[in-house]
């Protein structure tokens, strides 16, 4: 495994999910245009692979896995874009907001922390590619980051819920789920549920 190409990827995962929540703090824009613009991205990426563009082509070595760019270019950025919209669009903005912090935070330092840092293997059927010290690096953030957005019962209960899908391979036939679909929509869930339980 090329671990520059997955700290850039992650680096990337990050920044992402932090300006996406910067746009939906301080606008009103609609969940639609984000929604529209991973669709956007993900037709030149795949435009890309007929017809080198430059800087796409750049961004594509940069930030692809190898085993992606011939079957699925830009996979990550449009599901990151699929499930940002979907609890925009679901949920209240607080809500949706913090499970797109568990997904970005969460996700990428639970994967920095596990590689450089991590040494115990998660037991059974959870995932055999990540670590124990690298999900619980992924909570500590997710929870302190959520904190801003939600009550600290429910950044606990989100980023819990959010970082134990992270670990689970939901896989139908040969696709693995993408994790960017479902660790917001779990954690938006999570949330959801909590103040449905306690009115």
């Amino acid at each position: 495994m090329d671990l520059r190409l997955e700290f850039r990827r992650q680096i990337a995962h990050f920044l992402l999910g932090i300006a996406i929540v910067n746009v939906y703090i301080f606008t009103d824009l609609s969940p639609y245009y984000l929604f529209a613009l991973g669709v956007l991205s993900e037709a030149i990426f795949l435009l890309n692979s007929i017809i080198k563009l430059p800087f796409v082509n750049w961004l594509v070595n940069m930030f692809e896995r190898k085993e992606d760019i011939n079957r699925f270019p830009g996979r990550g950025f449009i599901t990151f874009f699929m499930g940002a919209s979907i609890v925009l669009l679901a949920f209240p903005r607080d809500i949706a907001l913090a499970a797109i912090i568990v997904l970005a935070a969460g996700d990428s330092v639970s994967n920095i922390f596990g590689k450089l840092f991590g040494k115990i293997k998660h037991p059974g059927w959870l995932s055999k590619h990540k670590t124990l010290e690298g999900s619980f690096a992924g909570w500590l953030v997710a929870f302190n980051l959520t904190i801003f957005f939600v009550t600290p019962l429910e950044a606990l209960v989100a980023s819990s819920f959010g970082m134990f899908i992270e670990v689970i391979e939901i896989r139908f036939h040969w696709a693995k789920l993408e994790d960017n679909l479902t660790i917001p929509l779990i954690a938006a869930l999570a949330i959801y549920a909590l103040r449905m339980f306690t009115g």
